[in-house]
C-alpha cells in the first residue's frame, strides 16, 4: 500500500511518500520522498484573519506539483491536514475548495492537541531510545505544539493512551485515492536545498524505489527529492510513544516576526531592543500558559522540530549547507543554541541570507522561530529539572529530529 501525506501549516507545506504493506505485521513505512516548500500561506493572517490571495496563489501551486506526485506514483490512499493558519482563517473555504480542485480531496484542519498528538508519535518513531518522560517541541509558523509523554512498551497498563489512538489514528476511507486532477506541474524553480525542490521535467514519480533499492542505486531519484535519515519504526514494535499530555499554543516564526518584530526593523532588517523584550514577554506568558497543562520540567529529554529549530542546528554544527542527514538527531547543548538564537534574530538580513544553511524563504521569518525556541530552552533552564534535586537544570542537550507530523500522519493510515 502507497500511502501520501501533507501538512498544511502556516509557513511550509510538505509532502510525504512512503510504502507500508498492512498484510506483514512485520513490516514499517519505507519513505519514498520528503519534499518541502516555504509557500508562506499564513501571510498576514494574524492580523487580516484572511489567507492572501498571493499565498493561495503559492499554495495551490504547490499542491499541483504534489498532485502530480502522488497521482504518477500510485498512491493507494492520502491524508491532508492544515494547521494554524487554517484554523485562523475566515475564508477557509476558498483555500478547501482550491484543495480539492487539485488533489480531489478534502483538507482537515486538525486541532493543535492532534498536530501535537501526531507530531509526537512521528518524531519518536525515528528516535526511540530516549529517556522518558520526553518532550517534543514543534516550533511552527502560527502555533507552537508542546507534546510530552513516554516511550513505553505497546499494551502497558496505565491511563495515557499510545499515539495514534482516537482521532489521529482512525482509519480513514473518506481520503480515497486521489482524482486525477488536471496534469499541471507549476513552473517553480528547483534550489539546491533537498527538502524544496520542484519535480525535474522528466522525472516519474512512478520510477521511485523504496528506500532499501535507493541505497544501492541512487538514481531512481532526482537530487531534489534524494533523503536520508532514520527509518520509521514499525507502529507493533515494543516501543511505542505514549502521550501523556499536550497543547498548542499561538506563537510561531511567522505570527511572532509579524506582530512584534517586523513591525519595528530598521534599513537593515533589525528589530529594535523594545521589539525584542516585548516579543520575549509575549511568548514567556504563552510558555507559562503551556506549563499549567503540560509537565515542562519534568522531561528528562527534549526534541525539537520544524524550520527554525532544524536551521538552528544546522548553524549549531557549522554547516556549509543544510544537510538533514547531519542535523537529524544531533544534540547541541541549551546554551550554545540561545547563544546562536539571540545572535541569529539582531543579525542584519544580509548576513542571515549569506548563511549556508539559511533558506531564502527563512531569511525575513526565522527571527520570531528562534525566539521561541530560544525562551523555551531558557524556561527549561531556569526550572527545576527532574533529577536536579530542586536546583535549576541549567545547560543541557537538546536533541533536534528531521522526522515530525509528516510521519505521524503516515503511521496513522498505516493503522
Amino acid at each position: 500500500m502507497r500511502l501520501a501525506a501533507i501538512d498544511c501549516g502556516t509557513h511550509s507545506i510538505r509532502l510525504l511518500i512512503s510504502d507500508y504493506d498492512p498484510a506483514n505485521p512485520d513490516s514499517r513505512p519505507t519513505d519514498i520522498v520528503r519534499l518541502t516548500q516555504i509557500v508562506g500561506l499564513g501571510q498576514g493572517v494574524d492580523k487580516t484573519g484572511e489567507l492572501a490571495p498571493d499565498a493561495l496563489a503559492r499554495t495551490f501551486a504547490a499542491l499541483e506539483e504534489y498532485a502530480a506526485y502522488i497521482r504518477e506514483a500510485g498512491c493507494d490512499r492520502i491524508r491532508m491536514v492544515a494547521t494554524s493558519a487554517s484554523r485562523d482563517a475566515t475564508n477557509f473555504f476558498e483555500f478547501s475548495t482550491g484543495v480539492e480542485a487539485r488533489l480531489g480531496i478534502t483538507p482537515e484542519v486538525i486541532s493543535g492537541h492532534e498536530e501535537a498528538t501526531l507530531g509526537f508519535r512521528g518524531t519518536l518513531s525515528a528516535h526511540p531510545n530516549l529517556a522518558s518522560p520526553v518532550l517534543v517541541v514543534d516550533i511552527g509558523g502560527g502555533s507552537t505544539e508542546f507534546s510530552f509523554g513516554t516511550v513505553g512498551v505497546a499494551g502497558a497498563s496505565g491511563s495515557d493512551l499510545p499515539c495514534g489512538s482516537g482521532d489521529s489514528a482512525r482509519a480513514n476511507s473518506e481520503f480515497g485515492t486521489v482524482a486525477p486532477p488536471a496534469d499541471k506541474r507549476g513552473s517553480k524553480e528547483s534550489g539546491e536545498y533537498p527538502y524544496e525542490a520542484a519535480p525535474e521535467p522528466n522525472a516519474s514519480p512512478t520510477s521511485i524505489q523504496p528506500r532499501r533499492a535507493r541505497e544501492t542505486n541512487p538514481a531512481h531519484l532526482p537530487d531534489s527529492a534524494k533523503i536520508s535519515g532514520t527509518p520509521l519504526l514499525n507502529p507493533h514494535d515494543l516501543q511505542r510513544p505514549r502521550l501523556k499530555a499536550a497543547i498548542s499554543m499561538n506563537m510561531g516564526s511567522t505570527r511572532v516576526t509579524e506582530r512584534y518584530l517586523r513591525p519595528s526593523e530598521n534599513a537593515a532588517g533589525v528589530p529594535s531592543r523594545d521589539a525584542f523584550h516585548e516579543a520575549r514577554s509575549f511568548v514567556d506568558g504563552l510558555i507559562s500558559e503551556a506549563a499549567r497543562t503540560v509537565p515542562l520540567a519534568e522531561a528528562r529529554e527534549l526534541v525539537g522540530v520544524a524550520g527554525s529549530v532544524t536551521t538552528l542546528t544546522a548553524l549549531g554544527l557549522g554547516l556549509d549547507k543544510y544537510d538533514p542527514a547531519r542535523i537529524n538527531g544531533a544534540v547541541l547543548s541549551s546554551s550554545k543554541l540561545r547563544k546562536l538564537a539571540r545572535d541569529l534574530i539582531m543579525m542584519p538580513r544580509e548576513e542571515k541570507a549569506a548563511l549556508g544553511p539559511m533558506h531564502p524563504k527563512r531569511v525575513d521569518q526565522i527571527a520570531g522561530g528562534v525566539l521561541v525556541w530560544e525562551r523555551i530552552l531558557a524556561y527549561l533552564e531556569e526550572n527545576p529539572g527532574p533529577d536536579s534535586s530542586g536546583k535549576a537544570r541549567g545547560d543541557f542537550p537538546v536533541r533536534t529530529s528531521e522526522n515530525d507530523i509528516l510521519d505521524g500522519i503516515i503511521l496513522a493510515l498505516a493503522d
